[in-house]
C-alpha cells in the first residue's frame, strides 16, 4: 500500500518533524509506504503555502496512480481555502480515500458534496500519540481487512434503537464554514 501525506490546513511546526518521521516509520511497519506533500511544514506564520499551492499538492497525490489513501495530518483554520482549487473530477475518478479531522471537515464534506465519495474523519497521527500500541493495531487490522475495530465506538441511543443513512459533519465549527456554499 502507498499513502500520501498532505497538509491542507495549518502547516505543521518544524519542531513536529520527529513526530511526522515516527508516523512514517509506524506506517512502514504495517507495509504502508508514504509520499509526502512538499507543503507539510509552516514557513510563514501557520501557512505552509498558499491555498492554491496546498491544493495543488493534494491534487498531485490524487494524481499518483499508486497511492490508495491520503492522510491529511493538519488541522486548524485554513483547509476551506483549498476547496475552490481542487479538481473534483480527478477526485471522483480516483480510488483513493481521504482521511482527516478537525478543520479537514471542510475538505471531507466538500469531497462528498462534489463527488459522492466518502472520506474518513480520523487523525492518522493517533498512531504516534496516546494509546499508540492500540491505535497501530486497530489501524493495521483495519487496513489488512482483519476487523473494523478502528471504527467501533461505544454508544447508546437516547431515542429509538437504530439509525441508518449517510453521516455527514465532523467539527461543527468548521462544518458551518460550508453553510451557503456548494460544498
Amino acid at each position: 500500500m502507498k499513502a500520501g501525506i498532505s497538509v491542507c490546513s495549518n502547516g505543521l511546526m518544524l519542531e513536529w518533524k520527529p513526530q511526522v518521521e515516527e508516523l512514517i516509520d509506524s506506517l512502514k511497519e504495517i507495509d504502508v509506504d508514504c509520499v509526502l506533500s512538499s507543503r507539510i511544514y509552516a514557513n510563514l506564520d501557520e501557512f505552509s503555502g498558499t491555498d492554491k499551492e496546498r491544493a495543488e499538492e493534494l491534487m498531485r497525490l490524487y494524481s499518483d496512480s499508486e497511492i490508495t489513501d491520503i492522510f491529511d495530518v493538519s488541522g486548524g483554520d485554513l483547509a476551506n481555502g483549498v476547496l475552490k482549487y481542487l479538481d473534483y473530477e480527478i477526485i471522483a475518478k480516483s480510488n483513493k480515500t481521504f482521511w482527516g479531522y478537525s478543520d479537514l471537515t471542510t475538505v471531507i464534506n466538500a469531497i462528498y458534496a462534489m463527488t459522492g465519495k466518502p472520506s474518513v474523519l480520523y487523525q492518522v497521527k493517533n498512531m504516534v500519540w496516546d494509546k499508540t500500541r492500540v491505535q497501530k493495531k486497530r489501524f493495521s487490522d483495519y487496513k489488512s481487512g482483519k476487523n473494523d475495530d478502528l471504527f467501533n465506538i461505544n454508544y447508546s441511543f437516547l431515542q429509538g434503537k437504530s439509525m441508518e443513512g449517510i453521516v455527514v459533519g465532523g467539527n461543527i465549527r468548521c462544518f458551518t464554514k460550508l453553510a451557503g456554499t456548494k460544498y
